[in-house]
């Protein structure tokens, strides 16, 4: 009977790790957005640090292994961390990301 409790625990345990994760529209701006005339789906959400949020929203039936269009809003209340911060964070990562991303192209 230990065995059986222990081996639900495991499973139970193993099905929240892999579970995804509830996107959660932080900013209140809505899960669904329209811009350009296409519509726009909440996919992705970050609150890493009480001061600052991201949220990426992709075209409707897009997924992020294959996707043209991207929105993106980071937003921070922190008086700590600037702009150029974040644009810094940013362009580091997409530089990273050009090395593997022959369509990755960025312009500050």
């Amino acid at each position: 009977m230990k065995r059986i409790g222990i081996s639900l625990i495991l499973i139970l345990a193993c099905a929240m790790a892999f579970a995804q994760d509830e996107v959660v529209d932080y900013l209140h701006v809505g899960k669904t957005l329209k811009f350009q005339d296409k519509k726009f789906e909440l996919k992705w959400c970050q609150h890493p640090i009480e001061a600052f949020y991201l949220q990426e929203w992709l075209p409707k039936g897009e997924t992020f292994d294959n996707y043209e269009q991207m929105l993106s809003v980071s937003l921070s209340f922190s008086e700590t961390l600037s702009v150029k911060f974040f644009v810094d964070a940013k362009v580091k990562e997409l530089e990273e990301r050009k090395k593997s991303d022959k369509c990755c192209a960025l312009s500050v």
